[in-house]
């Protein structure tokens, strides 16, 4: 083996010196105990408070967030309307102003608005709580379900 084990203590030598192995040397493979491997404990404890906290209170009406939806949506849903109707005006030779292409302008501008609409319902905190909502009354009713069957037999 090597006589050089371990950092030089010599004034003017590197903090650690290399440690040369000696050729043809084979060193025996660490042991690992996994009885300790597995009794580690990997719980984190999440109770830890965040640096930053900040506490946000709207106050504010449903008509107040109703008009806000109403702002966002109607535009774009007006927009995918009319692209419809330009579509339909130069691609099925339709004129401008007929009932084809106003049935394709108010189909469109509805579908649209219904999508945006399912998914305003699905990220809003309103959409939010009438889902859960929703959930625990069905919840509710098969378990009435359950309950009636296992005693009619």
């Amino acid at each position: 083996m090597s006589e050089n084990l371990g950092p030089s203590t010599q004034k003017g030598s590197p903090k650690y010196a290399m440690i040369k192995p000696v050729e043809g040397e084979i060193l025996p493979r660490g042991r690992v105990d996994q009885g300790a491997l597995n009794a580690v404990n990997y719980a984190i404890g999440l109770d830890v408070t965040p640096n930053a906290t900040q506490h946000v209170e709207v106050k504010t009406s449903q008509v107040d967030s109703a008009w806000g939806f109403l702002i966002k949506t109607i535009p774009l849903a007006a927009l995918f309307g009319f692209v419809a109707v330009l579509i339909v005006w130069f691609f099925a030779e339709t004129p401008f102003l007929s009932l084809p292409t106003l049935l394709a302008f108010w189909v469109t501008l509805a579908i649209t608005w219904a999508w945006m609409h399912k998914e305003h319902m699905r990220n809003t905190a309103e959409g939010v709580s009438r889902y859960e909502t929703e959930r625990k009354w069905n919840w509710h009713d098969k378990e009435q379900a359950f309950r009636h069957e296992y005693y009619r037999k």
